[in-house]
Formats: C-alpha cells, sequence, structure tokens
C-alpha cells in the first residue's frame, strides 16, 4: 500500500516554496507515494506543478479575523481527517501553523520545513510566539540553515538541516564574454532591502557607466521600488520587469549577481545564480544561509548587512578584475553537485520514509 503524503503550502506562485515543492515532486517515486499538494489558501495559482501530484485546495481564502481564521481551519481539519495522510509536511509558518492547528485528533507524523528567518518572520512579535507554541506539536522541524536549527532547540527536539536543492537544467555559464548587467531577481518587498542595491549600484556607475541594473520580481513594495529607481538618478540605467519563468536564460551572461537582503533562509536565487556560475555578491544576512555557501573571495563575496561602501567594492572588485571573476564563477558551479537535487531529494525521502 502506498504511503500517503501532503505538501501543504500557501500557494503555488512564484515563491521559494513553490519551486522547491516542484522539485520534489518532479523527483517523487510516485509507485511508493501517494502525494498531494494542499493549498491552505483559495488563491490564482501562477504555475502548473507534476501533473502526478494531486492538489486539494480550500474552498474559501482565509477570511479576517478570528471568524475567518477559525473557518478556515476547520475546513482543513476536515480535509486532513478525510485524507488521512501518513505524513503532513508543511512548508513555510502560515501554512504550518494553520496545518497544526488543524491537526487535532489527526494522527499523521508532522514534519514543519522553516523557510525563513524565525527571529524576523513572521513579521509580527505576537505571530512569532505563536509560532513557537504551535510548532511544539510537530514531530520535526527541517531548517534551511545551522542559525535557524539552533533557534528551535528549545521548542522542538529534533531538528534537520536540509539546503534548497539546485535544479540541474539551469543553463551553465559558457566562457562568453559577459554582459555589463548587475542582475537580481526576487519577491519585491521589504526584506530584500532593494533600496541598498539601488543606492550602491548609483554609486557603482559613476566610474562603471556603462552598465545596467536589471531586476525582475513582483510583490507588495513593486511601486515604491518603482518610485525609488526614479529617483535615483540613474533611473535610466535600472529596469524593473515582472518575473517571468524563463528567468535563468535572460540572466546567464550577467557580470554579476548581487543580492542586498536584510535577512534569508537560504536564498533559493543566491544558490541558482552560483550554480549557474554568475558571480555572486550577497549581504551575510541572518539567518546564515548566505555564509554556510559563500566563502568570500572563492566561490562568492559576502558583504555586511546594509554596508553600501563594501557593496560598491565588491562590485568593482568583480568588474574590474576579470579573472577573479571567472575564479568565483567556476568555484561557485560546484554547488550544481553539492545541492544537487538528487542529494537533496534523498535526504527527504530518508526523512519522510522514517
Amino acid at each position: 500500500m502506498k504511503k500517503k503524503i501532503c505538501f501543504a503550502i500557501t500557494s503555488i506562485t512564484d515563491n521559494g516554496v513553490t519551486r522547491v515543492v516542484s522539485i520534489l515532486l518532479d523527483q517523487i517515486n510516485y509507485s511508493k507515494y501517494d502525494v498531494s499538494v494542499l493549498l491552505t489558501r483559495k488563491v490564482p495559482q501562477k504555475r502548473v506543478l507534476n501533473e502526478n501530484a494531486r492538489i486539494i485546495e480550500v474552498k474559501e481564502d482565509v477570511g479576517s479575523g478570528v471568524i475567518g481564521r477559525a473557518r478556515n481551519i476547520l475546513e482543513l481539519h476536515h480535509i486532513l481527517k478525510k485524507e488521512a495522510f501518513d505524513v503532513i509536511v508543511s512548508l513555510g509558518d502560515y501554512a504550518a501553523m494553520y496545518v497544526l492547528f488543524s491537526c487535532f485528533g489527526i494522527h499523521a507524523k508532522k514534519i514543519v520545513s522553516e523557510r525563513n528567518d524565525p527571529n524576523r518572520e513572521p513579521d509580527k512579535k505576537v505571530f512569532r510566539r505563536l509560532r513557537d507554541i504551535v510548532y511544539k506539536g510537530s514531530d520535526v522541524i527541517v531548517c534551511q540553515t545551522y542559525d535557524a536549527a539552533e533557534y528551535f532547540s528549545n521548542i522542538v527536539k529534533r531538528r534537520i538541516v536540509i539546503y534548497n536543492p539546485i535544479s540541474d537544467d539551469l543553463p551553465i555559464y559558457t566562457g562568453k564574454k559577459r554582459k555589463k548587467e548587475i542582475v537580481n531577481f526576487c519577491r519585491i518587498d521589504k526584506q530584500k532591502n532593494l533600496p541598498l542595491l539601488i543606492d550602491a549600484f548609483s554609486d557603482f556607475s559613476k566610474d562603471h557607466k556603462e552598465y545596467e541594473l536589471i531586476i525582475y520580481g513582483d510583490g507588495p513594495e513593486k511601486n515604491s521600488i518603482m518610485e525609488y529607481i526614479n529617483h535615483s538618478g540613474v533611473a535610466k540605467n535600472i529596469h524593473l520587469y515582472s518575473f517571468c519563468q524563463n528567468v535563468h536564460e535572460k540572466i546567464q551572461s550577467a557580470a554579476m549577481f548581487v543580492s542586498s537582503s536584510d535577512f534569508e533562509g537560504m536564498s533559493n536565487s543566491m544558490i541558482e545564480a552560483m550554480g549557474m556560475g554568475i558571480p555572486v555578491i550577497c549581504t551575510d544576512c541572518p539567518i546564515g544561509g548566505a555564509h554556510e555557501v559563500i566563502q568570500t573571495g572563492k566561490n562568492g563575496i559576502l558583504v555586511p548587512v546594509r554596508n553600501k561602501n563594501a557593496m560598491v567594492e565588491a562590485m568593482r572588485q568583480i568588474a574590474d578584475n576579470p579573472e577573479f571573476a571567472m575564479e568565483l564563477s567556476k568555484n561557485a558551479m560546484e554547488l550544481r553537485s553539492t545541492l544537487s537535487k538528487e542529494k537533496i531529494c534523498d535526504l527527504w525521502w530518508r526523512l519522510i520514509d522514517e
């Protein structure tokens, strides 16, 4: 008899959670597992997942206030009771909280996958406290970094670190001449601190006028970031585009990828850029994903959080030293093996099979 597995996420969108779930669904052995994806919110789906996985969607989106949330939890409880899953994997704090609240009387093994800095997300302190209480009902927490695992040391006895996988179909740098482009692709919200990247590019472009900054993404701060660009003084050299499915092909010949985040878990865009062989500059932000994979000067450059001058200097170092940039590129591509989807997914299957 097949083991029934449920991956619970808020929605199918273009974020890191969906990308990781998509890779897991493409690698799973469907002759061994009966797989479902439970969506805790009813919102438009932005991409298609593996057709062998069944999509279960709540009938209504989460309502406002206590009554709306209670109705959502009750509906999720009915779904979980009816389906009788053997293992429930909840990815992301909000999905995990709703699912764990809904698991009263449910005897499935409960795995929580924490995706961000637990000190900062959820953004409201009351929800962080609630999360810490609710997470005690899980059997194991899967973290993206060892710093995150340490945060939960007094909350859940069993904690495992599993990095994000890198898909093997990413384009690889072939040694062609790089375009004078600095790129980033991300969800556009305050966490990413894109004003820092824009300010650093403004300073950098004073002596590198031929370079352009290209950002791909969507999110709640997109309009304010567009306005910030328009007042930067270098708006003609900065381009903000919506996220697109072929973003990797568009950026594969970029001179560098620069991440300016104030905090991150294990950034998918960072490790994908490294796997593609794009020289990477990243803030050394909590909860430690960047410094677990980047060795400054070897396969990328770490700069202090919110430090514009250090970011500008790192940009110049890559732009003005082609041999150094090539060395970073070559070493960064080793992540394709270290974080291959086969190795990372195998860690998930071992955990699920226990």
